[in-house]
Parts: C-alpha cells; structure tokens; sequence
C-alpha cells in the first residue's frame, strides 16, 4: 500500500450531474423513518466511464491496497467510509450515503480487496461515530489507513520469510495491526505468491549492486529505480526491501 497522488477529478461527469437529484431521494427514504442501509437502492453513478477512468489512471492502474495491477474490469469502485451498513458500529448505523458519490471516499480496489474490506470502518472511539448528513466527520477517528490522505509507510511494512510475504503493522502501531486485520485481502494467498515473485527478482538487483561489476552496478540501479516507482506493482514492498537491504535511502 503506498501513498495516492491525486489531481483534480474532473469536471461535469455523469456522478457530478445526477448526484443531487439521486441525494435528494435518499434523503426523502431516510427522513421518512422507513429506510435502514438494506433499503437504499443506490444508483451505481460511480461507475460512470469518466469516474472509474480517473480513478483507476490516478491509482496507476494498481489496487488502493495490495497494489497489485490488474484490467480495469478487474477493479471495483471502493467507498472508503461504507455507503450501506458499517459493520463495527454500535448501533444501526444507514451506511455514509451521503458519501456515496464524494470524490475523497471512492477509491479503486482489486475485487477480493473490495469484497474483504466490505463495510469495515472501525474508529477509535465509537461515540464520534456519524450517523447524520450533518454530523462533522472530523470529530470521526479513522483506525484504517486512507492512501488518499496519509502516507501508509508510516504504518506498516512487510514480513519477509519463507511462510510468506506478509503485510504487518510496524511494531505495535494500533492502527497498523487493524488496517491488516480488517483488509485482509492484502495478505490473501495469491497476493502473497505474487509478492514472492517480485522478491526474486529483487534478491538479483540486490547481489548485483553488491557483486557486480561497473556496467552490472548500473544497470541494476536502473532496474531498482524502477522497482520502486510508484507506476510499479508492488512499490511499496519493493522500497521496504531495498531500503532493508541497504541499497536505497
């Protein structure tokens, strides 16, 4: 999981123009007392080709959480804060409907990221928790990482060893450990086989850039740096391991 760079979402989609009109019938259902999250019928407006295409080309065509690369109808649209019913709430919580359609809550995720995140969204204190359009989510403290606004190496790291290439919380870090336990999808199997494959790989720049000679060195400088672009798969394990092993600062 790395940091998202986003820039301006563009203007005059289809999720911007109905959004209103959409909002306003879930306001009616909810203000009546007779919707709960399994009534709302969203209308799917971020999927609109222009929402999804942003989305997917500033995420680098690579999943909000594993980072694995995929074809764009391989991904889901994801809703960080849950449209419909969140699963850690205390009370019956409709979902953040109004968010639905928010740029800052959709992101892209491979499809068994999206099905295992599902409706988690733990806080630290649940008694912030927002129920109303109106509420002040700032009040609201996240336990789960959001790669749109913080920066996830500051969270967690991986655990290189021959049982597998797990994603871990850094220490004891509390909201590192619930990131990993709530989106398990980034630690599922064939993740992890993919991640083993791209430590392969890497364990051959390293002996190079440590064995090899003048030409070697310099091209396995190339091939680290672009191990470790954000355009890559896994870029964000890669960093970890090169920075491991000395060979990146």
């Amino acid at each position: 999981m790395i940091k998202i760079e986003r820039g301006s979402p563009p203007a005059d989609t289809a999720m911007d123009r109905k959004r209103e009109r959409v909002l306003r019938k879930i306001r009616e259902l909810v203000g009546s007392g007779k919707s709960n999250s399994t009534k709302i019928k969203f209308n799917t407006l971020w999927s609109a080709p222009e929402v999804k295409d942003f989305l997917y080309e500033s995420q680098l065509g690579k999943c909000c959480y594993c980072e694995r690369n995929r074809d764009k109808k391989e991904f889901d649209v994801e809703h960080f804060r849950p449209k419909g019913k969140v699963k850690e709430a205390e009370l019956n919580h409709p979902g953040y409907w109004w968010l639905a359609y928010d740029w800052e809550n959709l992101l892209i995720a491979c499809k068994t990221c999206n099905q295992k995140k599902s409706s988690h969204f733990p806080l630290k204190d649940e008694k912030n928790r927002a129920y109303l359009e109106d509420t002040d989510l700032g009040k609201e403290v996240p336990i789960l990482i959001n790669p749109l606004n913080e920066n996830p190496e500051l969270f967690i790291d991986y655990d290189v060893r021959e049982t597998g290439l797990m994603v871990k919380a850094i220490g004891r870090c509390e909201r590192g450990e619930n990131t990993v336990n709530a989106l398990t999808g980034i630690n599922d199997r064939k993740v992890m086989e993919e991640r083993k494959g791209k430590l392969e790989e890497y364990e051959l720049i390293r002996r190079l850039l440590r064995n090899g000679g003048n030409e070697l060195y310099s091209a396995a400088i190339e091939f680290m740096r672009k191990y470790v672009s954000p355009t890559s798969e896994f870029s964000g394990f890669a960093k970890f391991y090169f920075r491991r092993e000395g060979c990146l600062q």
